[in-house]
Protein backbone atom coordinates (compact mmCIF):
# COMPACT_ATOMS: atom_id res chain seq x y z
CA UNK A 1 0.00 0.00 0.00
CA UNK A 2 2.86 2.29 1.07
CA UNK A 3 4.58 1.43 -2.49
CA UNK A 4 1.54 2.58 -4.59
CA UNK A 5 1.04 5.58 -2.44
CA UNK A 6 4.77 7.14 -2.93
CA UNK A 7 4.20 5.80 -6.58
CA UNK A 8 1.40 7.78 -7.13
CA UNK A 9 2.81 10.88 -5.29
CA UNK A 10 6.14 11.09 -7.04
CA UNK A 11 3.74 10.74 -10.29
CA UNK A 12 2.18 13.43 -9.15
CA UNK A 13 4.54 16.21 -7.91
CA UNK A 14 8.12 14.76 -9.41
CA UNK A 15 9.31 14.51 -5.84
CA UNK A 16 9.95 11.36 -3.76
CA UNK A 17 8.74 11.00 0.10
CA UNK A 18 9.03 8.83 3.13
CA UNK A 19 6.06 5.97 3.39
CA UNK A 20 4.64 7.68 6.17
CA UNK A 21 4.57 11.48 3.81
CA UNK A 22 2.87 9.25 0.55
CA UNK A 23 0.52 7.81 3.06
CA UNK A 24 -0.67 11.75 4.73
CA UNK A 25 -0.55 12.73 0.67
CA UNK A 26 -2.97 9.72 -0.32
CA UNK A 27 -5.29 10.41 2.53
CA UNK A 28 -5.55 13.93 1.44
CA UNK A 29 -5.20 13.91 -2.26
CA UNK A 30 -6.89 10.97 -3.33
CA UNK A 31 -10.54 9.09 -3.65
CA UNK A 32 -11.93 9.67 0.26
CA UNK A 33 -13.52 5.81 -0.28
CA UNK A 34 -9.93 4.81 0.19
CA UNK A 35 -9.46 6.85 3.73
CA UNK A 36 -10.59 4.29 6.55
CA UNK A 37 -8.35 1.53 4.63
CA UNK A 38 -5.20 4.48 4.13
CA UNK A 39 -5.71 5.49 8.15
CA UNK A 40 -5.67 1.46 8.98
CA UNK A 41 -2.37 1.02 7.39
CA UNK A 42 -0.95 3.89 8.84
CA UNK A 43 -2.04 2.30 12.17
CA UNK A 44 -0.89 -0.96 11.39
CA UNK A 45 2.26 0.69 10.53
CA UNK A 46 3.00 1.96 14.19
CA UNK A 47 2.46 -1.76 15.50
CA UNK A 48 5.86 -2.45 14.17
CA UNK A 49 5.90 -5.83 11.84
CA UNK A 50 5.44 -8.61 13.54
CA UNK A 51 5.51 -11.93 10.91
CA UNK A 52 3.15 -14.03 13.04
CA UNK A 53 0.58 -11.65 13.10
CA UNK A 54 -1.89 -12.03 9.99
CA UNK A 55 -3.51 -9.72 7.93
CA UNK A 56 -6.74 -8.16 9.05
CA UNK A 57 -10.28 -9.98 7.61
CA UNK A 58 -10.76 -8.62 4.27
CA UNK A 59 -7.45 -6.76 4.15
CA UNK A 60 -5.86 -8.52 1.28
CA UNK A 61 -8.93 -7.89 -1.24
CA UNK A 62 -8.99 -3.93 -0.16
CA UNK A 63 -4.71 -3.85 -0.88
CA UNK A 64 -6.05 -5.63 -4.70
CA UNK A 65 -8.18 -3.07 -4.91
CA UNK A 66 -6.45 -0.23 -4.28
CA UNK A 67 -3.50 -1.61 -6.10
CA UNK A 68 -5.83 -1.58 -9.34
CA UNK A 69 -7.36 1.77 -8.70
CA UNK A 70 -3.61 3.15 -8.36
CA UNK A 71 -2.47 1.18 -11.65
CA UNK A 72 -5.28 3.12 -13.39
CA UNK A 73 -4.37 6.01 -11.83
CA UNK A 74 -0.93 6.04 -13.05
CA UNK A 75 -1.82 4.98 -16.13
CA UNK A 76 -4.37 8.14 -16.56
CA UNK A 77 -7.32 6.15 -17.02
Amino acid sequence: MTTYCRMLFTLHTGEVTSKQGALEWARAALDPRWRPLLMQVAEDRARGWDPLDPPRPGGMEALYEFAAYAQSLARGD
